[in-house]
């Protein structure tokens, strides 16, 4: 009887252990190639169809850094989704990456020493 009645709570417990895993899998970035580095990034408010590119929040700049941000929450506030194009130096690859899950922000940063990185929260 004891074993029955701990099935409800195991579920829940599972349950809620993998319901906080989105979060984490809503982070995403653009992947690093090895030798064909980051060139630039385009993100879109919508589908990659609706060419609805979105300009960075911010943008600051010093000798040797830079760094652009895009606070994309109400993308999703609107029932929207956020698509981001990879570009990368050869200029023949890129990664097209959907958002499945809702982010916060995304930053484009970039270094004279270590190159350029983007990712969403």
């Amino acid at each position: 009887m004891e074993i029955i009645s701990m099935r409800p709570k195991i579920f829940f417990a599972l349950f809620v252990g993998l319901s906080c895993q989105p979060a984490l899998a809503a982070d995403f970035s653009c992947p690093e190639i090895k030798g064909n580095p980051l060139a630039s990034v385009e993100v879109y408010d919508g589908p990659f169809s609706d060419n609805a590119i979105l300009a960075p929040d911010t943008f600051k700049e010093t000798k040797t850094n830079s760094s652009s941000t895009w606070g994309v929450a109400y993308v999703y506030e609107a029932g929207r989704q956020l698509n981001v194009i990879c570009r990368y130096r050869d200029q023949k690859k890129t990664e097209e990456i959907r958002s499945i899950s809702k982010l916060k922000g995304c930053e484009l940063k970039t270094s004279t020493k270590t190159g350029s990185s983007f990712a969403c929260k």
